[in-house]
């Protein structure tokens, strides 16, 4: 069984059972991937595929990186080449895409809605459900966000733990000593061919936008001196003044929440969320999408500030987990492709790909939930499972 309706809230949109979408996803699958994500294939090596099937019978809660949208379509590939349907977390936000109809296709390939940054009780009941099933799998992104980097994690979040152990709970209701494990995945893409020529033309527009000479020769150098011309542009318009020799990672910092500073201004919140930047930003990024949905078509002044207030939140996104020295560190094509991207987000409000992309998914071993978990006990376990992730993601091609 792929889903089941439940009962649930207004908001809430559970997994359906439906096999003809089903059958026809896993015929579709592989040319969408190459047309719509410029994903010519997919990577699984024969070792972690094998670890994968002689998994069959668990109880499993999938937890991959997730450095870009394309993510969930390479999870369902990994479904498909395993020969085991999967459920899928999803944000609430992405079942509203094309007017519902995405939504309605995803639902029906095993996906399910979650709010981000909320307590959401239908959807933890329903994840209770789908992995109190014996050999349940479901797919999760322990980070949250899409981050937009291949080689980087943000940290992990404790949820991830404390579903899988929810999970295991309503399993021991019918089935003692029922288990419930973490796999890690991660998940990388690298260019097909040399895509250097297609990253010097995306630098050329951006120069010519920012009314800035041709930069040099040497691309990493171009593309920092792009960068650092926006990132002036938005201290200016946040009115932040650094002083002579403060550290760009710093400054970026700043910007950063000067960016959750102002949304929560906008939106009408003199103190933001405490807890992390992206914890606080997600929760915020909540408040703030769920009341533009309501304001779609209210043309007031307080429908206004609440799109100034998504603006600033989707440009904190785009820039969560960047800082000075990503790219340097490692001035791969991809990793300056990355940054392209972002600056392309940033002043042109979108972007694409440089290039046809090959894909690789990597499975590590299950790591079983402790018999008993404290609340104490989450970070240290949350850690365990990113420092796994992390090193998959190290892992030689």
């Amino acid at each position: 069984m792929i889903g089941q309706r439940i009962k649930s809230g207004e908001n809430f949109r559970a997994a359906i059972d439906s096999l003809r979408t089903y059958a026809l996803a896993l015929l579709v699958s592989r040319p969408v991937l190459r047309a719509a994500r410029g994903v010519q294939r997919v990577e699984i090596a024969g070792g972690d595929l094998k670890r994968l099937r002689a998994l069959r019978g668990e109880r499993l809660v999938l937890t991959p990186n997730h450095p870009t949208n394309t993510d969930p379509a390479l999870m369902f590939e990994l479904s498909r080449r395993a020969q085991m349907p999967f459920h899928y977390l999803c944000c609430r936000e992405a079942f509203d895409h094309w007017n519902g109809l995405w939504g309605a296709m995803i639902q029906r390939i095993g996906a399910y809605s979650v709010v981000r940054g909320t307590a959401d009780r239908a959807s933890f009941a329903y994840t209770r459900e789908v992995l109190a099933r014996p050999g349940a799998k479901l797919v999760l992104f322990p980070e949250g966000e899409v981050y937009s980097q291949n080689d980087s994690l943000l940290p992990f979040q404790t949820g991830a733990i404390q579903l899988a152990l929810w999970g295991r709970d309503a399993a021991r209701k019918n089935e003692p000593g029922a288990q419930v494990s973490l796999l890690p995945c991660a998940l990388r893409y690298r260019f097909l061919r040399d895509v250097k020529p297609v990253l010097h033309q995306k630098l050329a527009r951006l120069e010519d936008h920012l009314e800035m000479p041709p930069g040099p020769p040497d691309l990493y150098v171009r593309m920092r001196s792009v960068a650092i011309r926006i990132f002036e542009n938005v201290e200016r318009e946040y009115d932040l003044h650094p002083a002579p020799g403060d550290a760009l990672t710093a400054r970026l910092e700043t910007a950063k929440e000067a960016a959750l500073a102002r949304a929560a201004h906008f939106f009408g919140i003199n103190k933001p969320p405490r807890g992390t930047l992206p914890e606080r930003m997600r929760a915020l990024l909540h408040e703030v999408e769920e009341a533009m949905h309501e304001l779609e078509q209210e043309p007031s002044q307080h429908a206004e500030r609440t799109r100034l207030a998504w603006r600033d939140l989707q440009r904190l996104a785009n820039w969560l987990a960047i800082y000075d020295g990503y790219a340097g560190q490692s001035p791969t094509q991809e990793h300056i492709a990355e940054v392209i991207y972002r600056l392309e987000v940033e002043e042109f409000g979108q972007a694409t790909y440089a290039g046809i992309r090959i894909a690789s998914v990597r499975i590590g071993k299950p790591i079983p939930l402790p018999e008993t978990v404290a609340r104490r006990d989450l970070p240290a376990l949350t850690l365990q499972l990113e420092q796994a992730v992390a090193a998959l993601l190290r892992r030689p091609v």
